[in-house]
């Protein structure tokens, strides 16, 4: 009679097991990752399609259109936004595109990865679901950056310094000790862009100061150069950071072409200075994949993972009880193939050089990179939990089936049940978080020239592909043109 109702207990023990295992299939393959959702608009993007775009992230966001902000945001609906506002500058929607931003900078949560535990990285890299959206550090500085530009677009030079004074209060989070950038791209467009919006507004040593740190970390062209020059010439002022030899090269230009008037420098440099933004391909993304075990314990930092947990993670490997790890991974997939010399730009039928401001894939790899290996080491100290604990469960109910007793045997299947249980739901939620900024382009190229009074005509060629604008030109402000339709 024992083994009867033993076989009773076992048999709606496993039913309830596969019942369990069903649901957490379910669940698993029911939540499409935030990158898959995105690539609807990712295709459009590239196809430069815009609109499209926009029309698809409207209907995420639950909004009628672009006039539309939502009154709440869910846990992805800050990302949605900055998704929308980044396409709206794309159309020249400067002024929507800035209110959209806006919104998201009150709102952004930034994943100091630094500050985390273990535990605590792998619940938020394995729970997208229900957790906001935090961004790394240089896609919270890229947001005040872009946010400088809608703000030029505008004219209005006021906001634009509020966006800069942000952009340098967050500077510092990206330097190293010794004061080095980490993304020294994402510094120098930051500064250059603030540069020239100090030098409209007539604050001629902050621009100064400006523009020797984007010269510093990159900015190389011959425009700047002659800037720098004159800057010295007028304003007779050296930053702390220009203690180079290609700034003692600087000065004693300055020093031998003496100095210049106010007037003479608006003159030469800031009549119809016009600002010209390329921005084109598009950012890596990240996608789930699964990684073969061994892979992941050479990825995981040693530094984050050390002792018995490494050791132990090494032995459940080495058993089989470890597999794989699902696992977020930087991909180009599916994105146009682009590289730095595939835009060009006309002006007025004069072929304007571009330089590097940002490239952006590469900053988004390094970024990542930083990163990969601690969420590795919480990704294994979850997989580490899970084992151990389907271990134990697999353990007791092992012993109370050899014991013989139909009520041990209850128990130890219904010990089993648990374990199995915890693993399976453990593996539907190990879904990772694939959200980033995917409208981002993969480079951003800036151009500067000198223009007249009156309507222009600019076209920029991105791999055979034209966009061409007719560009009212102001001489008395700075002037933006931006091309960022063409991916």
């Amino acid at each position: 009679m024992g083994t009867f109702k033993t076989s009773i207990v076992r048999a709606r023990v496993a039913a309830a097991v596969m019942a369990l295992c069903a649901w957490g299939v379910c669940g698993a393959s029911g939540c499409a990752s935030y990158s898959e959702e995105m690539k609807a608009a990712q295709f459009s993007i590239a196809s430069g399609e815009i609109g499209e775009a926009i029309k698809f992230l409207n209907r995420r966001l639950e909004v009628d259109g672009i006039q539309q902000v939502p009154a709440e945001l869910d846990s992805n609906g800050t990302l949605l936004l900055l998704e929308r506002a980044t396409l709206l500058q794309s159309q020249r929607n400067y002024e929507m595109s800035a209110r959209d931003m806006m919104e998201v900078d009150g709102k952004l949560e930034w994943f100091d990865i630094d500050g985390e535990g273990l535990d605590d990285i792998a619940s938020y890299f394995y729970s997208d679901d229900v957790k906001a959206y935090r961004a790394p550090a240089y896609e919270r500085m890229l947001l005040n950056t872009m946010n400088l530009l809608n703000f030029v677009g505008m004219g209005d030079l006021e906001g634009a310094r509020v966006e800069a004074r942000r952009f340098k209060l967050l500077e510092e989070y990206y330097l190293d000790d010794d004061g080095k950038a980490l993304v020294p791209d994402l510094i120098m467009l930051g500064n250059y862009v603030s540069g020239a919006v100090f030098e409209a507004s007539a604050d001629y040593e902050q621009a100064l100061r400006l523009y020797v740190r984007a010269w510093t970390f990159g900015m190389r062209s011959p425009d700047l150069k002659d800037r720098l020059r004159d800057l010295a010439r007028l304003t007779a002022f050296r930053p702390p950071d220009a203690n180079t030899s290609f700034f003692d090269g600087i000065y004693e230009d300055a020093q031998f072409a003496g100095a210049i008037s106010v007037d003479e420098y608006r003159a030469k440099h800031q009549r119809g200075d016009t600002l010209v933004i390329v921005q084109y391909g598009v950012a890596p993304y990240k996608k789930a994949v699964r990684v073969e075990a061994g892979l992941a314990l050479g990825m995981a930092s040693s530094r984050r993972m050390t002792g018995p947990s490494r050791q132990r993670t090494v032995q459940l490997i080495s058993q089989g009880a470890i597999e794989g790890v699902n696992f977020p991974q930087l991909t180009d997939e599916w994105l146009p193939v682009r590289d730095t010399g595939s835009a060009s730009l006309v002006v007025d039928g004069n072929r304007v050089p571009l330089a590097l401001g940002m490239d952006v894939g590469v900053a988004v790899g390094r970024a990542w990179g930083r990163i990969e290996g601690v969420v590795m080491a919480a990704a294994l100290t979850r997989m580490l939990t899970r084992a151990v604990v389907g271990g134990v469960g697999r353990a007791a109910a092992t012993a109370a089936a050899a014991s013989g007793d139909a009520r041990a045997g209850a128990v130890g299947a219904l010990g089993w049940l648990a374990a199995t249980g915890a693993q399976v739901a453990m593996r539907a939620a190990d879904v990772p978080d694939t959200r980033s900024w995917t409208t981002l382009p993969e480079y951003i190229r800036v151009g500067r020239v000198q223009l007249g009074r009156g309507l222009h005509t600019a076209e920029v060629n991105v791999v055979g592909r034209s966009d061409r604008q007719r560009v009212p030109i102001w001489p008395g402000r700075l002037n933006l043109i931006n091309f960022s339709r063409l991916r």
